[in-house]
């Protein structure tokens, strides 16, 4: 009776050991990843560009056809950005920014951008049928990949 008391305490140690240790990583897990979001969000909001629409990539996903879009830009606050993380996705290389132009439409073909002009926190689209849809800023990256990402730059 001894040996099995003995025995079922340290089975009963090890457990507690095992849950602190999970505990403690899922509570660092969860700091760092609050740190990560307020340092996306503020780069987010410093971020300001827009452009000409000169290049569109369709992608296959989910039963949907998605759209990655290239624009020339006219004007940006930034020479050099790279974000793709989980849901948001931004490459700003060679005077090109590259990101999702969300959902195909064929009535919705988007011509102009504006992101964070005067840190108005939203982003224009301009499309070549006169209509204009304004989200909030979030560099959305809706269904696609980080490979989908090089097909400007």
């Amino acid at each position: 009776m001894n040996k099995v008391l003995k025995v079922l305490f340290f089975i009963l140690v090890v457990m507690i050991f095992f849950a602190s240790i999970i505990f403690f990583v899922e509570k660092s897990s969860n700091n760092k990843m609050k740190k990560d979001n307020a340092v996306l969000e503020k780069n987010f909001k410093q971020i300001q560009f827009k452009g000409k629409v000169i290049k569109s990539t369709i992608i296959n996903r989910f039963g949907k056809q998605y759209y990655i879009i290239c624009i020339k830009l006219e004007y940006s606050n930034i020479k050099d950005f790279y974000l793709f993380k989980e849901a948001h996705g931004l490459i700003i290389k060679n005077g090109i920014a590259t990101m999702s132009g969300g959902i195909f439409m064929e009535d919705k073909i988007v011509d102009r951008v504006e992101v964070n002009i005067n840190n108005s926190n939203k982003e224009k689209f301009f499309y070549k049928n006169g209509e204009i849809d304004e989200f909030e800023l979030s560099f959305g990256a809706g269904a696609i990949k980080e490979s989908d990402m090089n097909v400007c730059n």
